[in-house]
């Protein structure tokens, strides 16, 4: 097996994980060339034809290594199988290229996939939100047509104003004011109670003329509402705000009632009695949200443990190439941890359980994920004994670490 031709510069060929120049090895042979080989280095053991032709052995699956135009699927491929990740990371060696360039080309198809169900669930919050309001506008809008003619009624039964305080008008105006107050005085000849005709008159024209003014007034009010137009937003308003501006506390459009801004819709969507179990759901994730960010905190403090562990590294004498690129793909994580814990606790409401036990596991669920994960990645694909051992250990300092750099935060 020749390594280079006469003439040629030598091959560069290195130990696939400490990056050792193997060529004085491969000076060494002189009758035969042996198939397994071990780093004199870090002491990895090989096959020597992985190393050399590497190309031969590149998994085309994965989207470092496929064709251009198969990329769009090898994406795809990428991210299911490596929820595999003790297969994954035995297919994927160090002994393979690392391209960086397609690496970054799946972690922006990837965070693409992540903001699409996210523009979907936010598109459909705003379209809801905009339906209902035109629905609670129109049956708003019914209601006042009732009302005003309601009203009209009562104010056409009114008594005139020039007439007189009878017991039959005077109840005709109780039930809407009460009845008047005292009309009687102390008659200066007989010494007893009777009624101030004057007083009771003056009282009863007051009461009709309060009363009549009252209800003129809602009349109007209520046909305002009738011949009223109100200008809600495009539904593709709604969609923009809901999806680029989630937190704006600014009006959409120009309504005449009031329209929720776009940092207002869950509240009403959650306050609807008929998505009772999207309301439970929203009641428990604030319940795993700080578990939920002390382990995604947690794995991502896992990638940059080798940075803030240096000696490790160096025993361990892996090469920066071989943490970054584990580093990067490990964003699968974050997207398999969400869907395990929506899954977790859509579980429990189904079943309805709030288990303390079920809740934990949820907000949990990135770093024992992250433990499986790279765990992997230190058994098969880093070679480094103990893999999963050394994941735990490592997860657990990364826990604490993050447990302690968030609550920092929280009290300042």
């Amino acid at each position: 097996m020749p390594v280079a031709d006469a003439g040629d510069k030598p091959v560069d060929i290195r130990c696939p994980r400490c990056g050792y120049d193997q060529r004085g090895v491969i000076d060494t042979w002189t009758e035969h060339c042996p198939l397994e080989g071990r780093c004199t280095e870090c002491g990895l053991e090989f096959l020597w034809d992985e190393v050399i032709c590497a190309e031969l052995y590149e998994p085309t699956w994965h989207v470092e290594y496929c064709p251009r135009r198969r990329i769009l699927w090898a994406t795809i491929s990428t991210f299911f199988r490596s929820c595999w990740p003790w297969w994954y990371w035995k297919r994927l060696k160090m002994s393979h290229e690392v391209k960086w360039r397609r690496i970054a080309t799946y972690v922006l198809m990837v965070l693409l996939w992540m903001f699409i169900p996210y523009a979907i669930i936010q598109s459909t919050a705003a379209i809801y939100v905009r339906n209902r309001s035109i629905h609670e506008f129109s049956t708003y809008q019914t209601t006042a047509v009732k009302m005003a003619a309601r009203t009209q009624n009562t104010l056409g039964s009114l008594p005139s104003d020039e007439s007189e305080a009878t017991e039959e008008n005077l109840r005709s105006i109780e039930w809407l004011v009460g009845p008047l107050g005292t009309t009687e005085i102390i008659d200066p000849e007989t010494g007893g109670w009777v009624i101030d005709q004057n007083l009771r008159k003056s009282q009863y024209h007051d009461r009709l003329s309060d009363v009549r003014s009252d209800l003129t007034r809602q009349l109007r009010n209520w046909q305002g509402v009738v011949t009223t137009t109100a200008t809600f937003p495009t539904a593709a308003e709604c969609i923009f705000y809901a999806v680029f501006l989630p937190l704006s506390s600014n009006q959409i459009g120009n309504p005449l009632l009031y329209f929720p801004s776009p940092v207002q819709f869950w509240n009403v969507i959650l306050s609807d009695p008929n998505l009772r179990s999207i309301s439970n759901l929203a009641r428990m994730i604030p319940q795993t949200f700080a578990g939920m960010m002390i382990s995604i905190t947690a794995t991502m403090f896992m990638g940059a443990s080798f940075l803030l562990l240096p000696v490790s590294r160096k025993r361990a004498k892996v090469r920066w190439r071989h943490v970054v690129r584990p580093a990067i793909y490990s964003l699968n994580i974050m997207a398999v941890a969400f869907a395990v814990s929506i899954l977790i606790l859509s579980v429990m409401i189904l079943t309805n359980s709030s288990s303390a036990w079920g809740i934990t596991l949820a907000g949990l669920s990135p770093a024992w994920l992250g433990v499986i994960w790279w765990g992997a990645i230190m058994k098969h694909y880093h070679r480094i004994p103990h893999g999963y051992l050394t994941a735990l250990v490592l997860m657990f300092l990364c826990t604490v670490a993050a447990a302690s750099v968030l609550s920092c935060f929280v009290r300042g």
